[in-house]
């Protein structure tokens, strides 16, 4: 499907958004996201304990639309235990943007931007919505005219 064939466009990410991965989040001494610690925890056994959260059960509840395109937006960079997982769960996309290897360590606002500018849609002519939960990432986004809501005061 391309998006000029859609009259609805939904972005999902993932994590902290319609996915509760916090097992595997490791902090830093000060607190802070650590990449790499999170990247040695996306093991298959351990991404195959990862929950939907509500808004991930609504996304498995959509019915498949032809005017609508769901897109995955997310900074994880994809492996099969993940896709096993989006299949397993039946949440169906369309175009999943992600990090394009673990040398990839852009900062999640800047990573979300870039995907999301790569494809020259113009996202002021197209009704769309981005469930993100990062504050940065919802801010930079709204530079592209990309309308991203908090899910968690839904």
């Amino acid at each position: 499907m391309k998006s000029e064939d859609s009259n609805l466009i939904t972005i999902f990410d993932l994590d902290g958004t319609t996915i509760d991965s916090r097992h595997r989040h490791v902090a830093r001494a000060d607190g802070s996201f650590c990449l790499s610690g999170w990247r040695k925890n996306s093991t298959p056994e351990k991404v195959a304990r990862d929950r939907l959260l509500p808004l991930g059960i609504m996304w498995q509840n959509m019915k498949p639309r032809k005017d609508r395109m769901i897109i995955i937006c997310t900074a994880r960079v994809m492996g099969e235990a993940d896709y096993k997982f989006l299949r397993d769960n039946n949440l169906r996309y369309d175009l999943c943007l992600s990090r394009r290897g673990d040398h990839d360590t852009r900062s999640d606002a800047q990573l979300k931007v870039d995907n999301l500018s790569r494809y020259g849609i113009d996202w002021g002519s197209v009704s769309h919505i981005f469930w993100e939960d990062n504050a940065s990432v919802r801010e930079a986004v709204s530079a592209l005219n990309i309308y991203a809501q908090d899910p968690r005061i839904i």
